[in-house]
């Protein structure tokens, strides 16, 4: 963990937590209004439904309750199989050879180097769509779905994730 003026090192391991949370900040880069905007008119929708039809048909409202449940208990479902599925991703994640060591992240005024044992790469500051903080990384995404966290633990004493994202802008003014 080295720091001068031009040049910011971090040194880290994958971790499952990291790696989660590297999923999660790269999917929310994408704008698609989050949980509830895909949600929300699915429950307005049931709602609405579920209320012309119990009052249309009183005598039959232990059926349409029996169906509500239904859908209710299907969405339960899914988000704990979407959860489950998440799990299982990211523990297979882990065990690529490319997750296994140390990553060493140099940042400067060219962009993020990425070195490990197994690949080299150099994202210049071009790349960068935006910076998004996360409980243990700043998160750097470079595109739908894709970002290189830069996390806390790593970066040098002295180092602040501020301090990181203020020059981080600075170097990206710059090159665009």
């Amino acid at each position: 963990m080295s720091m001068d003026l031009d040049r910011i090192e971090i040194r880290h391991p994958w971790s499952d937590a990291l790696l989660r949370e590297s999923n999660i900040m790269s999917a929310q880069s994408i704008d698609t209004g989050g949980y509830w905007a895909g949600m929300m008119p699915g429950i307005v929708v049931g709602l609405i439904s579920f209320s012309a039809i119990s009052t249309l048909y009183s005598d039959q409202f232990g059926a349409v309750i029996g169906i509500f449940t239904g859908y209710f208990a299907n969405g339960i479902a899914g988000d704990w199989a979407q959860r489950r599925l998440m799990k299982r991703f990211v523990k297979q994640s882990l065990l690529a050879p490319t997750k296994a060591g140390e990553t060493v992240l140099t940042i400067d005024h060219t962009g993020i180097r990425i070195d490990h044992p197994l690949h080299e790469t150099l994202l210049r500051w071009a790349s960068v769509m935006d910076l998004i903080s996360g409980p243990l990384a700043l998160h750097v995404i470079v595109g739908p779905n894709q970002s290189i966290p830069l996390p806390d633990r790593g970066l040098p004493d002295g180092v602040t994730r501020e301090d990181l994202r203020r020059d981080i802008q600075i170097w990206r003014d710059v090159e665009t």
